[in-house]
C-alpha cells in the first residue's frame, strides 16, 4: 500500500488522490506489444533504435508490409496514445532490418543497431475518435473537419445514407471502409473514406448534400 508523503496534510493529499484534473491529457499504459517473431536480443536494439528516433516509452511495435511510401517491410514503431477529448496522438517511426528479403533501401548516415535501420524520421501522428454508444472508431482526417467526418461515418454506421451506388456495388458492405485508423478525406467536393493497410482495403466516395449523406460508391482498391 502507497504510503502519504509526510509532510502534506490529509485534505491536499484527498484532493491528489481524488481529483477532478482539470488537464484534459491523458497519456495511456507504457507496456509494449511486440510481434511474436521478434527475439530478445531485437527488442534491446529496437529500443535503442526507437530512443534515438525520440520514442523513449514505445507502446506497440508491430511488422508491417509497407508498400508506400517505402515499399518493403518495416517494423512500426508507436509512442504511447496522447487523449485529449476525442483527439488521439502518437509519434511513430519505421525500422528496417538489413537481413529481411524486402529490406528497405536506407537511408545515408541512417542510424542502426545490429541489422535494424531507421527508415524514416519520427513523425507525430493524429487520429480523431467517432463514437456511436459503445461502438467507437479512431479516423485519420485530411483536410475535413471533425464533425463532417462524423456525419459520413454515422451515416455509413447506421445506414442512413442515400444510396446512389450502382447495382454491382450494393453487394460490398459500406462499413468495410471504417475500420479502426480509416482515412477521411476531401478531393472535387466530394469525400473518401478509405479502409486498409498492407496493400489492400476499401474506399467509400459519398457526398452531402443539403442535410442527406449520400452514398456514391463502395469499392475494394489493392496498391
Amino acid at each position: 500500500m502507497n504510503r502519504a508523503p509526510t509532510g502534506i496534510p490529509v485534505l491536499a493529499l484527498s484532493m491528489l488522490l481524488l481529483g477532478p484534473w482539470p488537464h484534459p491529457l491523458q497519456v495511456q499504459s507504457p507496456s509494449i506489444e511486440w510481434p511474436a517473431s521478434v527475439t530478445a536480443a531485437e527488442k534491446t536494439q529496437l529500443l535503442e533504435l526507437a530512443k534515438r528516433a525520440g520514442i523513449d516509452r514505445p507502446k506497440e511495435i508491430t511488422t508491417q508490409l509497407i508498400h508506400m511510401p517505402l515499399g518493403c517491410e518495416a517494423i512500426e514503431v508507436r509512442s504511447d496514445v496522447t487523449v485529449d477529448g476525442n483527439r488521439r496522438s502518437w509519434t511513430q517511426v519505421w525500422i528496417g532490418n538489413q537481413d529481411k528479403q524486402y529490406y528497405c533501401t536506407g537511408r545515408p548516415q541512417a542510424p542502426s543497431v545490429g541489422a535494424w535501420v531507421i527508415e524514416t524520421d519520427a513523425w507525430t501522428a493524429v487520429t480523431w475518435r467517432i463514437s456511436d454508444g459503445e461502438w467507437q472508431r479512431d479516423v485519420f482526417l485530411q483536410g475535413v473537419p471533425y464533425e463532417v467526418a462524423a456525419k459520413l461515418v454515422l451515416a455509413m454506421k447506421r445506414h442512413t445514407f442515400v444510396d446512389r451506388r450502382k447495382a454491382n456495388e450494393r453487394r460490398i458492405e459500406p462499413m468495410n471502409a471504417v475500420d479502426n485508423e480509416a482515412t477521411v478525406s476531401q478531393s472535387h467536393g466530394k469525400y473518401e473514406v478509405m479502409s486498409g493497410r498492407g496493400g489492400s482495403g476499401f474506399i467509400a466516395e459519398l457526398s452531402i448534400e443539403g442535410k442527406d449523406v449520400v452514398l456514391l460508391s463502395v469499392a475494394t482498391w489493392i496498391s
